[in-house]
């Protein structure tokens, strides 16, 4: 086989780089991913050919054409993820005595397996909320059984040991949810354990900095039981339960901003319960139970729009107050009521769960996050 090697390309007067104005075609047909036109609009161009570039000025995105459809090209800065391959589940309740748990443990979402030790929290609770900034790991809250606890704790995710104290929420809070970028975290609604207040505070850290949470908003309902997730620039809620019913309510907030949640659309039925995975463009919700059933229902969003969830898959098995990790490929739903398993999805693709392996115990009401492995 010959080899051909070209140093340097210049015009026709041998001054300059030359102007391919219909791109530069290597293999001799117009089949190959090659750089061809470049349009810059707010629409998207007609009649493209493979190899084509087009700059959505209106969203400020780059694409790509190939097979058929513009594809979107992202570059990815690890300092601005709020994921990784570490998948953490904290804390949470099984039948055993005594049925409240203090232990942390993870998975690597990259392989198949049950879950191994981390470390211990602060104390045995269960209902806490999770969320992350890929290098810490923060848990908010949680029911010791004897009152709703308003501490915040953290974690190094990829060194295993012992939770450390970070601060405090506003008030004593379970059974809320979180949600994070690369450095702010966000806890969403919950309720008191004698049941008598139903929350719509939003608050937040800066998960570097430990300190006591600060106000940020409200959600538009009150409500418990409701889960969240995040695209790395918005925070969704979903779901839960106010004072007197179950809901199908979506909300969003801009996560780097403070202000009141805005309607982003409807789950697709009133539901509680449920484990929220977000990865760059798509999020999750699955399980949850409605006022007659345990779900294996499985439903996406589009983070970065707004509207009603689609229908994406099913869970192997129906459970509620489960718990969810992800990162950028794979979201893993984690325990239930009578729960041990873990079951993986990958997010880009519709379709059922598969089995991953288990966890420790038989968990529920845990606090889940990930982040890097190392």
């Amino acid at each position: 086989m010959s080899e051909f090697v070209t140093k340097k390309i210049t015009d026709s007067a041998g001054t300059g780089a030359p102007s391919f104005t219909y791109g530069l075609n290597s293999g001799g047909s117009d089949s190959g991913l090659i750089g061809k036109a470049f349009t810059s609009s707010g629409t998207e161009p007609s009649s493209p050919a493979n190899g084509d570039l087009w700059y959505d000025s209106g969203n400020d995105k780059l694409y790509y054409y190939v097979a058929g459809e513009f594809k979107q090209i992202t570059h990815v800065n690890p300092s601005t993820l709020w994921y990784g391959d570490r998948g953490i589940f904290a804390g949470g309740y099984n039948n055993s005595i005594p049925g409240k748990q203090n232990v942390i443990q993870y998975i690597d979402i990259t392989s198949s397996g049950n879950a191994t030790d981390f470390g211990d929290l602060l104390a045995s609770f269960y209902g806490a909320a999770g969320c992350s900034d890929a290098t810490y790991g923060v848990i908010f809250a949680g029911n010791d059984e004897v009152q709703d606890r308003e501490e915040i704790s953290y974690i190094t995710i990829s060194t295993t040991g012992n939770a450390t104290d970070f601060g405090d929420l506003t008030t004593g809070m379970e059974s809320g949810a979180a949600a994070a970028d690369s450095t702010r975290g966000l806890h969403f609604g919950g309720e008191r354990v004698d049941g008598t207040y139903y929350s719509n505070n939003i608050e937040y850290i800066t998960i570097a900095s430990p300190s006591n949470s600060t106000d940020f908003g409200d959600l538009s309902v009150s409500r418990r039981q409701l889960a969240a997730l995040s695209n790395g620039t918005r925070g969704v809620t979903a779901g839960g339960q106010g004072a007197s019913a179950y809901n199908n309510v979506m909300d969003y907030v801009v996560i780097q901003t403070t202000g009141n949640a805005t309607d982003f659309g409807d789950l697709l039925g009133s539901k509680k319960n449920m484990a929220g995975a977000g990865g760059d463009t798509r999020g999750l919700f699955g399980g949850g139970r409605n006022s007659s059933s345990i779900l294996d229902q499985i439903e996406y969003i589009t983070t970065d729009t707004t509207g009603n969830s689609t229908d994406f898959g099913d869970l192997v098995s129906g459970q509620h107050i489960l718990s969810a990790v992800n990162n950028a490929t794979t979201a893993i739903f984690g325990g239930g009521t009578s729960s041990d398993s873990l079951q993986s999805v990958t997010i880009a693709t519709t379709g059922n769960a598969s089995d991953f392996g288990d966890l420790s115990a038989q968990t529920y009401a845990m606090a889940s996050m990930s982040g890097a492995a190392s």
